[in-house]
């Protein structure tokens, strides 16, 4: 008989921000393969015996490969297992999840999605910045911080620069920040613009680094060298009003 793959989120690297559906789903799996960005004091949620694998991936090595993780659950789950694939944040939400969400339907093995807590929401809020404001910002846009070039053509500076309200960048190093403003800068976005780095967001390590798009990457170079793993950077005028908002702990 053969099992089911759950691409559960377990939240941004903190145990209280899993959803009950994710968690039950943890405490009855016979295998879960989880990723580097999640809380690891999650995996002691799972039953005993249950085989736990590490598919983290870091800025300049994985632990496994996409493809082997997506072999793995193929795999497990034909053999019969409850598969639990432990994302940080939201599977759907530069999680890969529905690249594994095919390869399994692909291979003839049902699967199910989990949402979880994404960085986008758990950090800003953390960092009291609100992502819309009806006096400060109608909307948001959300984005990588870095494609491979032959997918820059689903990244267009040109309207990330006529944007209004606010900007999200998932990051993963300095030079892409400081690419992604310089060429926004010279699309005519405000130099003025408020601007923010959170590192660990939603974390008890959390840092934000607050400053202005024109001066915000040497900012993150004086204070940590390179872009910190994980990161956000964050863009707009609803960053004025964190001061006067709280702060999730």
């Amino acid at each position: 008989m053969t099992g089911k793959v759950f691409l559960v989120g377990a939240g941004p690297v903190n145990p209280d921000l899993i959803t009950v559906g994710g968690l039950r789903h943890l405490q009855t799996a016979d295998v879960v393969i989880y990723d580097k960005l999640i809380a690891h004091s999650l995996l002691d949620e799972a039953p005993e015996g249950a085989e736990l694998i590490d598919a983290s991936k870091t800025r300049h090595a994985d632990t496994l490969t996409q493809d082997q993780i997506n072999e793995l659950l193929v795999d497990r789950a034909k053999q019969g297992f409850k598969v639990v694939r432990l994302k940080g944040g939201d599977p759907y939400t530069f999680g890969r999840g529905s690249e594994e969400a095919l390869y399994c339907l692909e291979h003839n093995v049902e699967v199910e999605v989990i949402p979880g807590v994404s960085a986008l929401a758990a950090a800003t809020a953390a960092a009291g910045i609100p992502l819309t404001h009806r006096f400060a910002s109608a909307g948001f846009m959300v984005s990588l911080g870095y494609v491979k070039p032959e997918y820059s053509y689903l990244i267009n500076r040109e309207s990330q620069a006529k944007f209004n309200g606010t900007m999200v960048f998932f990051m993963t190093q300095l030079a892409d920040l400081e690419t992604i403003l310089r060429e926004m800068l010279e699309l005519g976005y405000d130099p003025e613009t408020a601007a923010a780095v959170i590192h660990k967001g939603g974390t008890p390590d959390q840092e934000v680094l607050v400053d202005k798009a024109s001066t915000l990457a040497e900012k993150v170079r004086e204070r940590w060298g390179d872009m910190p793993i994980p990161s956000i950077a964050v863009l707009g005028a609803a960053l004025n009003l964190r001061d006067n908002l709280p702060r999730i702990s």
